[in-house]
Order: C-alpha cells, then sequence, then structure tokens
C-alpha cells in the first residue's frame, strides 16, 4: 500500500452530506463536502490487508490500551472476569408467620381434642374459632409475603431451588392444611352439639 492511497474498500465520497465515511486519526471529522480535497496519508491507519482481519491472526496491539491504535478518548469496554453470583433462592424468612400461625391452631385444636373440654362448653367454642382463625384466615393470608417475595427474586434472573427450603415451604403448606381441617372438624362438632 502506497501511503497516498486509501485502503481496500475506503470510498471518500461515500455517504456525502453525511457522516457516512471512515475517519482517521488526526482528523476532527467529515471532510466539507464540495470543498477541494486534499491527498491524506492513509499508511498506518488501518492493519495491513490480510494481517488482522480473516486469517485467524490478530494485529497485535490493536485497540489495546497503551498501544498506538488505543482511543483514550473512546476506549472499547473489555469484558472482565464473571462476577460471583450471588444467592438467590426461596425467601424462607417469610414463611415464618404462617409456621407459626400453624403450630399455634394445631396446638389449640390438640388441646380442645385431648382434654376434658366438650364441644357444648365455652372455652371449646371460642378455642376451636381462634384455631380455625389461625390458620385458615391469617395464616394463609400471610402465604403472601411469601408468594410477593419468591416471584420477586424468580424475576431477577438466576433462581436456586434449595432442598431444605422447599421442604420447609411444603411443611409450612401441609401443617396449615391439618391445622385448617382439624379446627373445621371442631367448629362442625360445636355447631352440631347447638
Amino acid at each position: 500500500m502506497s501511503g497516498k492511497q486509501p485502503p481496500y474498500g475506503y470510498t471518500p465520497e461515500f455517504g456525502r452530506g453525511s457522516d457516512g465515511g471512515q475517519y482517521f486519526p488526526g482528523e476532527s471529522g467529515p471532510p466539507s463536502w464540495g470543498a477541494e480535497s486534499q491527498p491524506r496519508d492513509y499508511s498506518g491507519s488501518v492493519p495491513p490487508y490480510g494481517s488482522g482481519y480473516g486469517d485467524g491472526s490478530s494485529h497485535s496491539g490493536y485497540g489495546v490500551p497503551g498501544s498506538s491504535d488505543f482511543d483514550e478518548s473512546n476506549p472499547v469496554p473489555v469484558a472482565g472476569p464473571s462476577s460471583a453470583i450471588a444467592d438467590n433462592s426461596a425467601p424462607v424468612v417469610n414463611l415464618v408467620p404462617s409456621l407459626v400461625l400453624a403450630v399455634i391452631s394445631l396446638f389449640l385444636s390438640g388441646f380442645i381434642t385431648f382434654s376434658s373440654v366438650g364441644p357444648t362448653d365455652s372455652p371449646y367454642r371460642l378455642m376451636s374459632l381462634v384455631a380455625w382463625a389461625a390458620a385458615g384466615v391469617v395464616g394463609i393470608t400471610a402465604m403472601s409475603f411469601y408468594f410477593t417475595a419468591d416471584t420477586k427474586r424468580r424475576a431477577l434472573g438466576f433462581y436456586q431451588i434449595v432442598s431444605w427450603k422447599q421442604a420447609m415451604y411444603f411443611a409450612t403448606v401441609a401443617l396449615l392444611f391439618i391445622a385448617v381441617v382439624w379446627s373445621a372438624v371442631e367448629i362442625g362438632l360445636w355447631v352440631g352439639k347447638l
């Protein structure tokens, strides 16, 4: 390549009236179209034909900081090492209110079932209603906090299924189900004795 000829494929007049041309180091912008164009020195602007494009090799120092081809005003971002992926899994802390309410409901149902309190007594009626409300109303409603937080975490992209967290979720659902059914049976016994 001589010092006065453009590299292969370059058309100085391409994109007349636009910035579609190729710029070289030392130029501040596109040439003023219509004006007498001055001969330009194109040597050293791009790697020689066949030494960096298409032959599998790379041009030494091309686009690397510290080399003559690196443009400090517009550096090319270099991908760094991949960052460690944070633990993104089920928010089991949000299951604690529902789990506690299920255990309280089961305790109350167990107390009125295995004690000497009968379905016609007022403590039986009160405790069975509290047990049903704790598990069936408040406990199940509190599960919405878990589902909301879990949906947000799944939307982040990378989501891990942790076995013990999944087991805690199924245990909470099972305990709530048992507590609701048990307290409902006790309420049914109380209503049947009216």
